[in-house]
C-alpha cells in the first residue's frame, strides 16, 4: 500500500501536468485556427445577412473557436485595419474596409486558468493579418 501511494501521487502529477499543458497548447492552436478563419472571411469582404463586416468576422472566428470564446469572452476580439502604407496606427472610421488596406484579426489577452500549474492564469493571444480584397459584383464595401 505505502509502495502505491510512492509511486500513484508523483505518476498522477504528472499526468494532471501534461494534461494541462496539452489542454493549453490545443486552446492556443484553437484560438489561431479561429481567427485564421475570421480573417480570411474579412479579406473577402463578406457579411453575414443584416451584419456589418465587423460584427460578422467576430461571429465567424467566435464560431471557429469551439466555443472558447463564447458568452462574455467575444469581448477578446478585435479588429484593426491599417493602410497599406502605414501599418503604425489603425484607421479609424467608416473607410477602414476599403480595398487595399490591411486588416487584423485579433483575439487579445484571452485568459486561461491553469489546473495544476500555480494560480496565476496564462493570457493567450493569437492574431493574424492580411490585405483586403474588393467586394466581387459590388463597388462599395459592406458597413464597418
Amino acid at each position: 500500500m505505502i509502495e502505491t501511494a510512492f509511486i500513484l501521487v508523483p505518476f498522477f502529477a504528472l499526468m494532471l501536468g501534461v494534461v494541462d499543458f496539452s489542454l493549453t497548447i490545443f486552446l492556443k492552436s484553437t484560438l489561431q485556427s479561429a481567427v485564421n478563419e475570421g480573417l480570411r472571411y474579412a479579406v473577402s469582404a463578406q457579411t453575414l445577412p443584416g451584419r456589418c463586416q465587423e460584427e460578422s468576422i467576430k461571429q465567424v472566428v467566435a464560431g471557429n473557436a469551439m466555443g472558447f470564446l463564447s458568452g462574455t469572452r467575444a469581448k477578446t476580439i478585435a479588429i484593426n485595419y491599417y493602410s497599406f502604407n502605414d501599418l503604425s496606427q489603425p484607421i479609424l472610421g467608416p473607410t477602414g474596409n476599403q480595398p487595399g488596406n490591411v486588416v487584423e484579426v485579433v483575439v487579445q489577452n484571452y485568459t486561461w486558468n491553469w489546473l495544476a500549474f500555480g494560480r496565476d492564469p496564462l493570457h493567450i493571444s493569437a492574431f493574424a493579418a492580411d490585405r483586403m480584397e474588393g467586394r466581387s459584383g459590388s463597388s462599395s464595401q459592406p458597413c464597418r
